[in-house]
C-alpha cells in the first residue's frame, strides 16, 4: 500500500524568491525537490538531507504557475510513499488577508478549520493555516525580533493564519483584519493548567511571559495580558461560546473578515474536555481569578459570578 508523503512540508515566498522548508523524519532518507516552471517547463532540482532542511529557489518570476514536488532519492521508498506535489501561482510577499489570535485553549485550532475553503467576496479562495512554522515563529518572539516576524508573516503563502502567540507579541498583528478569540477564562486557565502551562521545559512554555506567582496565578495573568493586548487591536472579538453555536455569531465574523457566509458550515468542535464542564477550585484561586481576570469578565462574560461552573475544594 502507497502512503501518503511522510513529512511537513511549508512554503515562504518572498519577492524573487521562494523557501522550501522540510521537516525530515528520517534523518537518513535524502529528499529531491523538484521545481517545475509552467510556463516554461523548465526544472530545477534541490536535495534536501538535513533533518531540518531549508531550501531556496532564486530567479522565481511573479504572477507564474509552478509546480513543486518532493520525493525520496532512494527507489524503495519512493515506491512506498506518493510524492508531495504543490502548484501554485508565485505572488511574493504580501499582507495577510486576515490574522486571528488568542490565549491558547481558545479555539483557535477549530476557527482554522472553519475558515479554510470559506470563499471571500471578491472570490479569493480562503486559505486558512493554524501555527505555521511554529518553532521559527517562537524563536523570533523570544529573541523580541520584530523584523524577522514580520519578514516571516509576509512570506506566507496562504492569506489567513491564526495562532495564539500573536498576542503574546501584538506588533506583529499586520493584516487588512484581525480576529481575536476569547473564551471564559476559567477554563482557559483550567486547561492550560491541566496541559501543563508554566511547568514544562518546551518553547511553548519559554515563549511566555516571566510572571510571578504559582501556576494558577501565572495562568489568569497570561489570559489578562493576551487578551488586553489584543482587545484594542482587534476588529472583531467573537466569543468562543457564541460562534460554535450561533449561526448569527458566524455571520457577523463572515462579514467582519470579508468572507461569504455560509449556514451549512458547520463549526467544529476541536479539544473539546468533557472534564471542564464543572470546575473545582479552592476558594483562594477564585479570588485570585478575579483578582487578574476579573474586570474582562465583566465585560464579556457578565453574571459569570452567580453561575455554577465553579465548585469548591474547600
Amino acid at each position: 500500500m502507497i502512503c501518503q508523503f511522510p513529512f511537513n512540508v511549508e512554503l515562504l515566498f518572498r519577492e524573487n524568491q521562494f523557501s522550501v522548508i522540510l521537516d525530515n523524519m528520517w534523518p537518513k532518507a535524502n529528499v529531491k525537490v523538484e521545481l517545475l516552471d509552467c510556463a516554461t517547463n523548465h526544472s530545477r532540482y534541490k536535495k534536501a538531507t538535513k533533518i531540518k532542511s531549508r531550501i531556496e529557489f532564486d530567479n522565481i518570476v511573479q504572477g507564474n504557475r509552478y509546480k513543486l514536488q518532493a520525493y525520496f532519492e532512494d527507489t524503495l521508498r519512493r515506491l512506498k510513499c506518493k510524492k508531495y506535489v504543490k502548484y501554485f501561482t508565485f505572488n511574493g510577499q504580501k499582507k495577510l488577508r486576515v490574522i486571528a489570535t488568542g490565549t491558547g485553549r481558545c479555539g483557535t485550532t477549530s476557527l482554522a478549520r472553519y475558515l479554510n475553503n470559506a470563499l471571500f467576496i471578491d472570490g479569493e479562495v480562503a486559505i486558512a493555516r493554524h501555527e505555521t512554522l511554529y518553532e521559527i515563529f517562537l524563536t523570533h518572539i523570544i529573541n523580541k525580533e520584530t523584523e524577522k516576524i514580520n519578514d516571516l508573516v509576509f512570506s506566507f503563502p496562504h492569506n489567513i493564519e491564526i495562532a495564539p502567540y500573536f498576542s503574546l507579541y501584538p506588533e506583529s498583528l499586520i493584516a487588512d483584519r484581525v480576529v481575536m478569540m476569547i473564551r471564559d477564562g476559567r477554563k482557559v486557565v483550567s486547561s492550560g493548567i491541566a496541559r501543563g502551562w508554566f511547568t514544562r521545559d518546551t518553547i511553548w512554555d519559554k515563549v511566555k511571559p516571566q510572571y510571578s506567582g504559582s501556576q494558577f496565578e501565572k495562568a489568569c495573568k497570561l489570559w489578562k495580558n493576551c487578551n488586553e493586548q489584543v482587545i484594542e487591536r482587534a476588529d472583531i472579538i467573537v466569543r468562543l461560546e457564541d460562534i460554535t453555536i450561533s449561526l448569527e455569531e458566524q455571520k457577523r465574523l463572515a462579514d467582519a473578515i470579508g468572507v461569504c457566509f455560509d449556514k451549512n458550515n458547520t463549526f467544529p468542535h476541536e479539544n473539546v474536555s468533557t472534564n471542564l464542564v464543572k470546575l473545582k477550585w479552592h476558594k483562594h484561586e477564585h479570588a485570585i481569578f478575579e483578582k487578574h481576570c476579573g474586570k474582562i469578565m465583566d465585560i464579556y462574560y457578565p453574571g459569570w459570578k452567580n453561575d455554577n461552573l465553579i465548585s469548591f475544594a474547600d
